[in-house]
């Protein structure tokens, strides 16, 4: 279980073994990863993890902020 409080959209957020992928988050390959940039938050419970969008990226992300990415997909104009 990660103590970070908040996400980046494919991070990992446990494995399958520990939380079920709750709203926001999804299974690939036993682990569950973010769909999306937001608040993490882990309900011990109910061994799920889920992802609270913010609103706005722009928010949290300024000008000057390094983001690293992986580019999946290339649309043609």
């Amino acid at each position: 279980m990660s103590e970070k409080e908040f996400c980046l959209p494919g991070e990992y957020l446990g494995s399958i073994e520990e939380f079920f992928p709750g709203e926001g988050a999804y299974e690939k390959n036993g682990n569950v990863y973010s769909s999306s940039f937001g608040k993490i938050i882990y309900d011990l419970k109910e061994r799920k993890v889920s992802v609270q969008p913010f609103k706005r990226a722009s928010n949290y992300l300024k000008r000057g902020f390094s983001v690293i990415c992986k580019v999946t997909h290339i649309a043609r104009n």
